[in-house]
């Protein structure tokens, strides 16, 4: 047997070991956390390998591949599949919420003034610097964001939430680095959201961030009317334990919009591009997103977030 073939065959067995793990809704080791996240660029080296055996006629090899291909394929596209979008009504005002994790390790008031600029109703941050609170309680920032919560003291548990809108409650809390729930009084209408920091199952214990994503999942499921989730999850729609929030009712706000692909993930590795979306919304209970579009925050290793919204009384 040729070199090439028993590559082939290597590889094709690996694909065969995450196809079970997709299956089996597990994520056992760090490869497989790797590898999901990465599966899109599986899916492609699946198929590549479909078409270089068939084209040397190695049968089994293109009908083993092919099929474990198109099984990374269903769970690549599939929970990232879109809806259509909702029509917006004359009466309804729609909002906007800016997310970023803006990287602690930068202190440039840069990084406060990209998101400012953008004019959002409602900012999110997590792993944000002592330094970025500061520059988002200038004159300037108070007087167009009123209201403020934060939670966390340290490192990458700190996040915060500014809005234009008065904050009605705000309870801080853990799953990973933290949480912050924050309710709104948005023209008489009560929006929930959870902001969330999801610690790294690849530095950090990969049992911690595969329970914490199971019990987030469970929690959210708990909070009714409108609600947001928006956070660095450290997780892709390829991981199984992420996969919950779509199970308990949210929809991906990226994927609803037909962009699920798109990546978020890393910006700071030189010629390497961003090669996965960890940083999500989901949302459920009213929330209906019309627009989401990504933007640079200096300093940040996060491509940072911009959705357009609007909050019904009921789903439509």
């Amino acid at each position: 047997m040729r070199i090439p073939t028993i590559l082939g065959w290597i590889a094709t067995v690996f694909l065969g070991v995450v196809c079970v793990a997709e299956i089996t809704n597990s994520t056992r080791t760090i490869i497989l956390l790797v590898a999901q996240a990465l599966l899109p660029i599986l899916t492609f080296l699946g198929g590549s390998i479909t078409c270089v055996a068939g084209l040397a006629r190695k049968r089994l090899l293109t009908a083993t591949s092919g099929v474990l291909s198109l099984c990374l394929l269903a769970y690549t596209l599939g929970p990232t599949r879109p809806f259509e979008a909702p029509t917006l009504h004359p009466s309804e005002l729609p909002l906007t919420l800016a997310f970023s994790n803006t990287l602690d390790r930068g202190s440039s008031p840069d990084k406060a003034r990209s998101i400012l600029d953008v004019r959002a109703d409602l900012v999110v941050a997590v792993e944000a610097s002592d330094s970025f609170f500061g520059d988002m309680a200038t004159e300037q920032a108070v007087a167009f964001y009123p209201y403020s919560a934060r939670a966390g003291q340290n490192y990458q548990d700190r996040s915060g939430l500014w809005s234009r809108y008065p904050i009605i409650s705000a309870k801080p809390g853990r799953f990973g680095h933290s949480s912050l729930l924050v309710t709104l009084d948005v023209a008489g209408k009560s929006l929930q959201i959870l902001v969330v920091h999801v610690s790294n199952g690849a530095t950090g214990s990969l049992s911690d961030w595969e329970r914490d994503l199971r019990s987030l999942a469970n929690y959210a499921s708990t909070l009714t009317g409108p609600v947001l989730v928006v956070g660095d999850f450290n997780a892709t729609l390829g991981h199984p334990a992420l996969r919950e929030m779509q199970r308990v009712g949210f929809r991906e706000v990226h994927s609803w919009l037909g962009g699920g692909l798109r990546p978020s993930w890393p910006l700071d590795r030189g010629p390497i591009p961003p090669l996965m979306r960890i940083d999500h919304g989901f949302a459920k209970g009213g929330v209906l997103p019309l627009k989401v579009s990504d933007f640079t925050v200096p300093e940040s290793d996060h491509r940072a977030f911009l959705i357009r919204f609007i909050v019904r009384a009921e789903v439509a």
